[in-house]
């Protein structure tokens, strides 16, 4: 949220230092087995707290909260999962983001300690885990990140629509391949590329893959593996897709990994940036002093810094989107700039309103 010059009530003031309590009422009524017992069905507050083993009056004071917050609902002495619990909390839903609380509470260890950085530096708090311990936490990355990846994933092929019927779609440190699996979903004929690292192509691959879409294991920071790659595909992406990468890496490395994958794009493709942007909203904001604390070297970017690195790859028109949980798409192009199905009907509309 972003306080507004007109804002001084104590009312945003409580929301902002009180904004960790909700979050522990979410992982905890998750952690308790509540979202999964009312995913079975209603259940009566008695039900529920046979079924959890919680005390009579702390139980019925929670579940209350519970009901309070929009988190469950209570209709003729029944409690049921919200909407909003059966889209982001509920196992067998498609956008479950139950491992983003799971991985949430490493990443605040060093949020409480964001004063050392300030004073130290970017990276005075990054320090090796051991093996067990680093792959325990790689894995919660990964799931976390996957997750999240499938709600904005779905949020970016809205927005990026008027497409050919087929293509070659290249994603740069596609992870698990989420964006290309709903990309590749929506567009049958297309082809898909998916490049990171071995480990996790190979991972990826592992499992139940489309027939449109192949692995590429490359690390694109490495110049040299970075060129055998173009090299293999140059002028091949009808479209190139960044999306949450750039803020992994410091501006010359974006700007020489932008510069050479350029390469990769059709002279009248489209790369697409999408990103957390720090001048966009306050999310992308913070966004960046999550980077600055977890991170290495890497940031959010401004909207125009990335531009910058864009055009002098040779990409002279760009459409941004803003998306509806904060990231923005920018849709760079070399010819002529890229028009979304919604902006043409803004368009036509303007036009026949004779403005």
């Amino acid at each position: 949220m972003k306080i507004l010059p007109s804002d001084n009530s104590y009312r945003t003031f409580c929301e902002l230092t009180s904004g960790y309590r909700m979050f522990c009422v979410v992982a905890e009524a998750v952690r308790l087995g509540i979202i999964d017992r009312l995913e079975e069905g209603s259940a009566t507050s008695l039900e529920l707290l046979a079924a959890t083993n919680l005390q009579p009056e702390e139980g019925e004071r929670f579940i209350a909260l519970l009901v309070s917050t929009g988190l469950l609902e209570q209709c003729d002495g029944l409690l049921h999962l919200s909407l909003f619990s059966r889209t982001f909390l509920s196992r067998s839903s498609a956008t479950s983001q139950r491992q983003v609380l799971v991985f949430e509470p490493l990443l605040m260890e060093n949020w409480h300690r964001l004063g050392t950085v300030l004073h130290e530096g970017q990276g005075a708090l990054i320090r090796e885990h051991p093996p067990d311990e680093c792959r325990e936490r790689l894995q919660l990355f990964q799931q976390a990140m996957t997750e999240a990846a499938v709600v904005r994933s779905r949020e970016l092929w809205d927005a990026v629509t008027r497409l050919p019927e087929s293509g070659t779609i290249i994603d740069i440190g596609a992870g698990e391949g989420t964006y290309l699996r709903e990309f590749l979903g929506r567009n049958p004929l297309w082809q898909g590329i998916a490049c990171d690292l071995a480990d996790v192509c190979s991972r990826a691959a592992s499992g139940c893959i489309p027939d449109n879409l192949s692995y590429y294991p490359c690390n694109i920071i490495d110049l040299e593996e970075l060129s055998a790659f173009v090299s293999g595909y140059r002028a091949k992406a009808d479209i190139l897709l960044f999306s949450n990468i750039c803020h992994c890496y410091s501006a010359a490395e974006n700007a020489a990994l932008l510069e050479q994958a350029t390469a990769l794009l059709a002279d009248d493709g489209l790369l697409i940036v999408h990103d957390f942007y720090r001048d966009a909203n306050s999310f992308g904001a913070l966004y960046d002093l999550h980077m600055l604390v977890n991170t290495w070297n890497g940031r959010s970017y401004s909207i125009d810094e990335i531009k910058d690195m864009l055009q002098k790859a040779g990409l002279r028109h760009n459409t941004v989107f803003e998306l509806p949980s904060f990231s923005l798409a920018l849709v760079a192009s070399r010819r002529t700039p890229y028009q979304a199905a919604s902006l043409a009907l803004k368009t036509s509309s303007t036009i026949d309103n004779g403005l």
